[in-house]
């Protein structure tokens, strides 16, 4: 998809798109002309290569390393960059209905910060209650595997001393026959 385009061949086709789309316009409207100086077409292909592909690209490349939500806040600058350079550059004048484009979207700017700010703490809080709850999960199985462990523990030597129980039982059982057998042979020597 376009998450994994390389930014140039994204803007290859975005730029590719709008110059057909643009083309398409003048053409219906009469508002295309070839006469140009070849002076002229090379300050055209300038301004078209670094403003639309290259800044496209970059576009692209920002918008991957910092994410969307903050390119998108970060682009709404884009006017008042373009009043203030007006101003500073080609002695524009700064209007009322300028500066109150501005404050507006300064506004929108802030808003925007704000809400992603909010968004992100909430996500934080509830990565640290899903981190927390695991954790109360994996202090139960410790604990739980605890148990069990002393469980088998109690169990191993419940096993053992019946073992021992057992082989001296099997002991005592062996000398009670060893001391029949040996009264059988007495008797069957005085009987004889």
């Amino acid at each position: 998809g376009i998450k994994d385009m390389h930014p140039i061949v994204f803007s290859l086709y975005t730029c590719l798109f709008v110059s057909i789309y643009t083309f398409l316009y003048g053409a219906m409207t009469n508002q295309v002309t070839f006469d140009l100086t070849p002076l002229s077409w090379l300050y055209t292909f300038i301004v078209a290569v670094s403003v639309s592909v290259g800044a496209n690209a970059f576009l692209q490349v920002g918008i991957r390393y910092t994410g969307a939500s903050t390119s998108a806040i970060l682009s709404m600058f884009e006017p008042i960059t373009s009043v203030v350079c007006g101003a500073l550059i080609l002695n524009e004048s700064l209007s009322g209905v300028k500066l109150l484009g501005c404050a507006l979207i300064l506004f929108a700017a802030v808003y925007q910060l704000v809400d992603l700010q909010q968004k992100k703490t909430i996500e934080l809080q509830t990565k640290e209650a899903q981190l927390s709850t695991q954790q109360s999960l994996l202090i139960d199985q410790e604990a739980e595997l605890k148990d069990k462990e002393e469980l088998l523990a109690a169990t191993t030597l419940a096993l053992q001393q019946q073992q021992e129980e057992l082989d001296q039982n099997r002991t005592a059982l062996t000398s009670a026959q060893d001391s029949l057998a040996l009264q059988q042979s007495k008797i069957e020597e005085q009987a004889a």
